[in-house]
């Protein structure tokens, strides 16, 4: 039997369970709209935000109490019972088939409601792969119709679930957040610039990594040799900028790029993204804030997500694949055609003004999706004590 909720006399308690403090400008930038949503919706509200770094507090808005709790299995069962709300996301927390992970949200899910407090989940990535077993359609299931709120960030998984009809409305399916990024007021590009997000996605394939590099390099070659400006931009830090410096490497003149450091707030990548002409994307995030810039993307794509969103911004014409085969987040077999990516470039150069046009007319519906989020978020909050007018 469920127990009553309580009533408090302190102010409420919102925890926030997602991939932050792992240094990545998009969970990162994630977080930042997350905890102004909830400043402006919850403005007393005390903010525990789970990360192992403490790091994540340069994103806490001024005026906002918040406090770190390690990203442990005690701490997420402990958050249950004490915390008014739990919100999971956004981010890509069922990326692959992974049944423990299911389980584990089932039980934290469980404990929240036993104890009366409230959970949503928004912004979620859902891998295909959960859909393939009556086990992973059913844990889903559950925390769809029994959570305060869930939005998917993106579409089919209503359809892949196997939702009853009845039950649909528990489900959203909503947008990336950060396509409803508001950019700051739109600056000329530089003209000559290209800025260029990698992503390390290799591992120990150490033959494929080197492929990749020098046809990569190739191309930037060419584009310096015609005078470009190249910008390496560090969307995850350690990782991604360990990789781009090797890339420099295979360049006949390194001199000729700027390596971007990792921003001290996410919000300044918007900056190098806006002063580009074009921007080469193998980072998911950065095909999404170039895109709210308008600014023309170019996207490798290692994982359907970044197909998805190609095709939805109508830049699948300037997409190239770096991997082939696999399930929704990331393929298996690493395949680049660098001459298909050199055609890609220059298209993309040479159609810059057609884009952006493309971009002005398939953002706002992108924009629209991403605002779903929120949506069900406010809902959850409305219901609250202490809660704002939006």
């Amino acid at each position: 039997m469920r127990r009553k909720r309580r009533k408090r006399a302190e102010p409420p308690v919102i925890a926030c369970w997602g991939f932050y403090g792992e240094r990545n400008v998009g969970d990162d930038y994630i977080l930042y709209e997350l905890l102004r949503f909830l400043q402006k919706r919850q403005p007393a509200a005390e903010i525990w935000i789970f990360s192992n770094s403490r790091d994540v507090l340069r994103l806490v808005p001024a005026g906002m109490e918040a406090a770190v709790l390690p990203r442990s299995v005690r701490a997420s069962f402990s958050a249950c019972r004490k915390a008014d709300l739990v919100v999971c996301g956004p981010g890509g927390l069922f990326p692959h088939r992974n049944t423990g992970k299911l389980l584990f949200w089932n039980l934290l899910l469980a404990v929240s409601k036993l104890w009366g407090h409230r959970m949503a989940f928004i912004g979620l990535g859902v891998g295909s792969e959960n859909f393939r077993t009556g086990l992973g359609r059913f844990l889903l299931r559950n925390l769809i119709v029994h959570a305060d709120g869930f939005a998917a960030r993106q579409q089919g998984v209503k359809a892949g679930v196997r939702l009853p009809q009845k039950r649909e409305d528990r489900l959203v399916e909503a947008g990336d957040v950060l396509f409803g990024t508001k950019p700051p007021e739109r600056r000329p590009a530089q003209a000559g610039t290209v800025a260029v997000a990698l992503a390390d996605i290799f591992g120990d394939a150490a033959t494929e990594r080197k492929a990749f590099l020098k046809g990569l390099s190739g191309v930037l070659n060419e584009l310096t040799g015609r005078g470009y400006a190249l910008r390496l931009l560090t969307f995850t830090d350690r990782k991604d900028d360990r990789f781009s410096r090797e890339a420099l490497e295979y360049l006949d003149n390194p001199d000729a790029v700027r390596l971007s450091p990792f921003p001290e707030h996410p919000a300044d990548i918007l900056k190098e993204l806006g002063s580009a002409e074009v921007c080469i994307c193998m980072r998911f995030h950065a095909l999404v804030l170039a895109s709210c810039l308008r600014v023309p993307g170019v996207a490798i794509a290692y994982s359907d997500k970044l197909d998805d969103a190609a095709e939805r911004l109508g830049l699948s014409d300037y997409l190239v694949r770096v991997c082939i085969g696999g399930g929704q987040y990331y393929r298996r077999r690493i395949a680049f055609d660098a001459d298909r990516f050199r055609k890609a470039v220059y298209r993309a150069l040479a159609e810059k003004a057609a884009i952006r046009q493309t971009l002005d007319e398939n953002v706002p519906q992108l924009a629209r999706e991403a605002d779903r989020n929120w949506a069900v978020l406010d809902r959850v909050l409305t219901k609250m004590k202490g809660s704002a007018k939006p």
